[in-house]
């Protein structure tokens, strides 16, 4: 959640002063700081997708609706964990426990951690969740 991540890099007492002398103002650079994580990942997956479609003559078909829709819909989730996330930090001034808690349960329904197919030993039917991660 770059967001949250955003906000605990400004916790730190000495950053704010560091970005006022700059000169940048302050609202140019909190979008900066909270863009650059979706910039980077948008540079690193072009090459990807252009290397997939040409040396592997991939064929892709999609719904520019429905892509655009998700991606909102997307976005709107993350903005609403990611001011959930605020509130914690600012409030404890450390780290928050929903972040904690959406990446291990990420990690551990996603079969990153694991197998997934070993989830259904412990609660019948988890494994099905995992299905609807990216990461599967």
């Amino acid at each position: 959640m770059p967001i949250s991540q955003g906000l605990e890099r400004r916790l730190n007492p000495w950053t704010l002063e560091n970005i006022i002398m700059t000169g940048i103002p302050i609202p140019i650079f909190v979008a900066g700081q909270i863009a650059w994580p979706y910039i980077f990942s948008l540079i690193t997956f072009i090459p990807q997708l252009l290397i997939g479609i040409l040396w592997f003559s991939i064929t892709l078909r999609i719904n520019p609706i429905s892509t655009l829709l998700a991606f909102i819909i997307s976005a709107m989730i993350l903005l609403g964990l990611s001011m959930i996330s605020i509130g914690f930090r600012l409030v404890t001034k450390s780290t928050d426990p929903i972040t904690w808690t959406i990446n291990t349960l990420q990690q551990l329904l996603a079969g990153i951690s694991f197998p997934v197919q070993f989830l259904d030993n412990f609660l019948t039917g988890i494994s099905l969740i995992s299905w609807f991660l990216p990461q599967t």
